[in-house]
């Protein structure tokens, strides 16, 4: 049997053979897996065994109409969608098959190029159904509020602001150190708000080039850019009635905040190549580690877009600053994580807490939960030991300074020293350090080496570098503790 979560499976039903043919071959030139079926019984039975991302069936289907079976899918899968095929002289049943929830309804003859531009429109519409609904069931158990770890007073006052930023549908900005959790909190303000049954959408504005940025945000249109051929919504059309969030905001172009700040004057903005203006009703929520009053005085950030991003400003303290939630998150990230490793009867000794309040934690809550998951998987015995956690041997993981040309921590120690005079092995070291310096945001390294990004990326690729946290399955944040991808 094949996957059932397969994303590009349709379902083809048309009664004559040679169309159920040519539809085949059009629906599956994209890759797309066509599961074919003669009849609506076979169509149904289809049905009962795989999950469909759209259906094309004729309306008048032997055994069983296009209606009905259209009925029935619509009872099991609401978000997917379903085109209807008609015989000649059947445009009287369009108005019943729209009220019935066909996404699209033709007499035949059907022109191919037709079927083929409706399906990828169709498809595209319903992956976003599917974020929507997927978002609108998951928010309240991610992101409630009382799910938070929040023991000592700053955090309690960080939360009560987010409550109440949630409560008023105005532009906010979040500020932090990188891995304190500003994605996390800016799904909390959009999960309490009034927008919370609408899409919530993310975008990175530091993991971009400008070009592809701009598309990622606005879109595009068909030929406005080198090998696409297809028009393409944006971020800000996709979250159209609910919120987006900005990270890194202060990563991005100057040339692309502009737009920005006139969509946050008047809602509106071209794709890549349009003319015609697009009208978006979206809350805007921004977030960054950079000091944008810097930026802005360096002129690398607009100062009108910085006052219209800064309505409402939370900043979120790096885990040094609340101690009183270190050992808490601890017990949560663990609790977590022995279970999904079968290991139940893990425990820390007071060793290991201890070690886990004095460490200084620069990578704050993702360093912690990253810590916490290395050990479950490779301590041996029950108890978690102060070495189990190996923060005494390397204390400063991440650079606090620089001096000259030396990267040193805060106890002066060099954080860069030369092991072996292998030049591959210093050029990784040294790509090593700056990446972790640049919180692996390659552009910002490839400038700390005095490298362009192409020669960047060519050293990458050559030394086979990837990013040490990419994991080939991400976990279910099931408890609803800090999401640090942010």
């Amino acid at each position: 049997m094949a996957d059932k979560t397969s994303p590009t499976r349709i379902l083809l039903a048309e009664s004559d053979t040679i169309l159920r043919s040519d539809f085949a071959e059009t629906l599956g030139s994209g890759g797309n897996e066509v599961i074919q079926a003669k009849d609506g019984l076979e169509a149904q039975q289809q049905a009962d065994m795989f999950s469909f991302q759209l259906v094309v069936a004729e309306l008048n289907l032997p055994l069983k109409g296009g209606l009905d079976l259209m009925e029935a899918f619509k009872s099991k899968t609401p978000a997917t969608p379903v085109i209807l095929l008609a015989d000649p002289m059947s445009g009287h049943k369009v108005s019943e098959a729209m009220k019935a929830g066909a996404y699209d309804f033709r007499e035949k003859p059907i022109n191919r190029d037709w079927l083929k531009k409706v399906a990828e429109r169709a498809m595209e519409a319903a992956k976003l159904a599917q974020t929507h609904i997927y978002h609108r069931h998951e928010q309240p158990h991610l992101y409630h509020l009382d799910r938070f770890v929040a023991e000592s007073e700053v955090m309690k006052k960080v939360l009560a602001q987010a409550a109440r930023a949630a409560e008023n549908d105005v532009t906010t900005l979040l500020t932090g150190e990188t891995g304190t959790g500003k994605s996390m909190l800016g799904g909390v303000i959009h999960s309490n708000s009034a927008r919370a049954d609408q899409p919530i959408v993310t975008a990175n504005c530091a993991a971009l080039t400008e070009n592809l940025l701009e598309s990622e945000l606005f879109g595009h249109e068909k030929g406005a850019l080198n090998a696409v051929h297809e028009a393409r919504a944006g971020r800000f059309q996709q979250a159209h009635g609910g919120t987006i969030i900005l990270d890194e905001i202060g990563e991005m172009p100057v040339s692309l905040q502009a737009k920005l700040l006139r969509v946050l004057e008047n809602g509106v903005f071209y794709r890549i190549g349009g003319t015609q203006e697009i009208f978006v009703d979206v809350r805007i929520i921004a977030s960054t580690r950079s000091d944008l009053d810097q930026k802005a005085e360096r002129g690398e950030f607009g100062k009108e877009l910085l006052y219209r991003l800064n309505v409402a400003h939370i900043n979120i303290p790096p885990l040094r600053d609340r101690k009183e939630d270190i050992l808490p998150l601890s017990r949560k990230f663990l609790d977590r994580m022995k279970m999904e490793a079968n290991r139940p009867e893990l425990f820390l000794s007071m060793g290991a807490k201890e070690s886990l309040m004095k460490h200084n934690w620069p990578g704050n809550i993702r360093e912690l939960k990253n810590l916490i998951e290395k050990v479950v998987l490779f301590c041996e015995g029950n108890e978690i030991r102060s070495k189990d956690l190996g923060l005494e041997k390397d204390p400063q993981k991440v650079p606090a300074g620089i001096n000259g040309n030396r990267y040193e921590g805060k106890r002066g120690k060099p954080y860069f020293s030369a092991q072996t005079l292998n030049l591959q092995q210093l050029e990784r070291e040294a790509i090593r350090v700056a990446l972790e310096h640049c919180d692996y945001i390659q552009k910002k390294a490839a400038q700390l080496l005095g490298l362009s990004e192409s020669q960047m990326t060519y050293r990458l690729n050559k030394l086979s570098f990837h990013h040490p946290n990419f994991r080939a399955k991400r976990r279910r944040a099931d408890s609803g503790e800090w999401n640090t991808r942010n």
